[in-house]
């Protein structure tokens, strides 16, 4: 699955990660991408503030705040069961693992 600003956009706004909106979700997700693939916190703040204004510091907030999402690992969905007992009761049996 890629990571697109949508689906990071969906998946902040499930966890609600922000409190407040003040500013667009999408400039705060924008901004964190950018700091994430190198820019400095200065830079960063200039291309944002062409749309709203916003600080370098702000920059750093929004970074802390979306990395979890965006350093997240894929889920594969596992048809395993792990049991960490010695005995497994089922209907009538009793299965000694």
């Amino acid at each position: 699955m890629k990571l697109t600003i949508e689906v990071i956009k969906k998946k902040i706004e499930e966890r609600k990660i922000f409190k407040r909106n003040r500013k667009s979700i999408e400039i705060k997700i924008l901004a964190g991408l950018l700091y994430y693939l190198g820019l400095s916190l200065r830079k960063v703040s200039l291309f944002p503030s062409q749309f709203e204004e916003i600080s370098h510091e702000a920059v750093r907030i929004y970074y802390h705040k979306i990395k979890e999402v965006l350093n997240e690992p894929e889920r594969k969905e596992m048809n395993t069961i792990v049991i960490d007992e010695t005995k497994l009761k089922t209907e009538n049996e009793t299965i000694l693992v």
